[in-house]
């Protein structure tokens, strides 16, 4: 009876420092979590969540994020087609993203990347949609 009266505040003393050390981990969790939306107000699915250069998190498919930053941290938010925003870190964020419209002159795309017209060699041509004949066309070569 001596040995259980010893090793049961033992264990209690144990149980309780193990929760505490536990909870204490969980109280230093600096989570950021927010909503990336574009201009006309939908969600932005994949844009990329930078912190000094380094990615640190994507959107879901809701435009929401979740990301360990502390509070103030400069967080820089990109997608294609939209102009980069840096805003300081918050606890609950809403980002607003710019469309970033650029106009494109002489651009070729051609079967594995895009070049400019004056860069290429070789012929290039227009294909019009009207132009092409109707029959029977298997490959966008013929």
């Amino acid at each position: 009876m001596k040995q259980l009266r010893i090793k049961l505040p033992l264990r209690t003393l144990a149980l309780a420092g193990g929760l505490l050390l536990a909870t204490s981990s969980f109280a230093q969790n600096n989570a950021i979590k927010g909503h990336v939306k574009d201009a006309s107000g939908e969600p932005v699915m994949g844009a990329t969540i930078t912190v000094k250069g380094k990615a640190v998190g994507i959107t879901d498919i809701d435009g929401n994020f979740s990301i360990d930053a502390a509070p103030g941290t400069e967080l820089t938010f990109t997608f294609l087609g939209m102009s980069p925003q840096t805003v300081k870190a918050s606890g609950n964020m809403t980002v607003t993203l710019a469309s970033d419209d650029k106009q494109l002159n002489e651009v070729v795309v051609i079967g594995y990347g895009v070049a400019r017209k004056n860069d290429l060699t070789g012929s290039v041509t227009a294909l019009k949609p009207d132009e092409k004949n109707h029959g029977i066309i298997t490959s966008a070569q013929d």
